[in-house]
């Protein structure tokens, strides 16, 4: 219950901290996150299948899909900022 409350307040802060951006950094932002969720979803989905057909010897885990989310956020940030610097 608590990962739950938390997860929500931290959704929420993100929310507000979001709307008091100006325009051009929601773009950059939402441009990021948009990749960050294509590219997690992808991978999320071809690491599970990796380890259902027995290529993988490890069981996948969530914080490895973290791990991608992270840097691909990232790397879209800077690729936006560049796009629109």
């Amino acid at each position: 219950v608590t990962n739950l409350v938390m997860g929500y307040k931290m959704i929420m802060a993100n929310k507000l901290h979001l709307e008091g951006l100006d325009e051009l950094q929601q773009r950059i932002h939402l441009i990021a996150m948009a990749l960050s969720l294509g590219v997690s979803m992808v991978f999320g989905a071809v690491f599970g299948l990796l380890e259902s057909v027995r290529l993988v010897e490890f069981s996948p885990n969530p914080s490895s899909v973290l791990f991608v989310m992270g840097i691909s956020y990232a790397i879209g940030m800077v690729l936006a900022h560049r796009k629109y610097s």
